[in-house]
């Protein structure tokens, strides 16, 4: 009972030091997430709010100048430049949402960090008890070990039959009551340490997830950087005005449409007076057909009265 006893500590103490090594291995593999780290997305937050802040300085002044002289020195397109500077104030608003979401997460990654030197602090506690408890077992444990040149082996050797072992002595009570002792809290480390695997495993999957949706939102803050200086591009540009070929382009684009007007008015006004004499020439058509077919009628009455005159003769 003994053997086994110490053979079911030292498995349970080495489960404890290679489950300990496997996760300290398996989170600085696939995580990759640690006090470096935190220091490198709070660098890269900073980075990001100077960036934003600068930019935003930017567009609120347009290139120096105040919004409202801007839309003054602007002329035909004050709409325009209203319209882009709201979307500037709207993408403004959503960048620091975004910083607002990512401060969150970094605050998140920090707490959970803590935790986690704290578990793993705690965890290397539990090993060295572990470890004392171990020890303590096998000075304590008493082992009968037979002696090469005794009679026994060599009767064995004599007579060919296995040799003969003597009971092994029982341990006394205060020892059996200590193993046991010994048994049971290792027993319930084991618990705790099954319960706190567990909970480095919600924590890897809540890091994780905290990583994803900080990648997410910093591709976010990358598109709206992106439509921002879109923007501003296009306000400098109508800032500007057209160039000089532009300029000339657009009046050439003018005039064709001038032309194309004039020619359309006058072949309208021609169409319409054409129109107007199809209804003249008809309505004198018409009149006409009717005094045609007053004059037949006629005809056929004079005719009918012809007839009837020489019949009666």
């Amino acid at each position: 009972m003994s053997s086994s006893s110490l053979a079911a500590s030292g498995t349970q103490n080495r489960a404890v030091t290679n489950a300990s090594n496997w996760d300290q291995q398996q989170q600085q593999a696939t995580y990759g997430i640690d006090n470096m780290s935190i220091h490198d997305a709070h660098q890269r937050k900073a980075q990001n709010i100077s960036t934003i802040e600068e930019n935003g300085h930017q567009f609120e002044t347009t290139g120096g100048y105040p919004f409202q002289e801007v839309a003054a020195a602007i002329q035909g397109t004050p709409d325009q430049i209203a319209g882009l500077h709201a979307e500037i104030q709207r993408l403004r608003a959503d960048a620091e949402a975004e910083q607002r979401t990512l401060d969150d997460m970094l605050a998140q990654l920090t707490s959970v960090q803590e935790d986690l030197d704290d578990a793993r602090a705690r965890l290397a506690t539990k090993e060295a008890e572990c470890a004392g408890l171990h020890a303590r077992l096998l000075a304590g444990s008493p082992q009968a070990v037979m002696s090469p040149g005794s009679t026994h082996s060599g009767l064995s050797t004599a007579t060919g039959h296995s040799p003969w072992a003597p009971p092994q002595p029982s341990p006394s009570p205060e020892i059996q009551q200590r193993i046991n002792e010994l048994m049971v809290g290792l027993g319930i480390k084991d618990e705790l340490l099954r319960a706190r695997e567990a909970e480095l495993a919600d924590e890897r999957n809540a890091r994780a997830q905290a990583a994803r949706e900080l990648q997410s939102a910093q591709a976010r803050a990358a598109a709206l950087e992106r439509e921002k200086r879109e923007l501003a591009d296009m306000l400098m540009t109508a800032q500007a005005g057209p160039s000089p070929a532009e300029a000339s382009r657009q009046n050439e684009e003018v005039e064709q449409l001038r032309q194309q007007v004039q020619f359309f008015k006058t072949n309208s006004e021609r169409v319409g007076r054409q129109v107007r004499d199809l209804k003249g020439t008809n309505r004198r058509l018409g009149e006409d057909l009717a005094a045609k077919a007053r004059e037949l009628a006629d005809e056929r009455s004079l005719s009918l009265a012809l007839k009837m005159q020489t019949g009666a003769a």
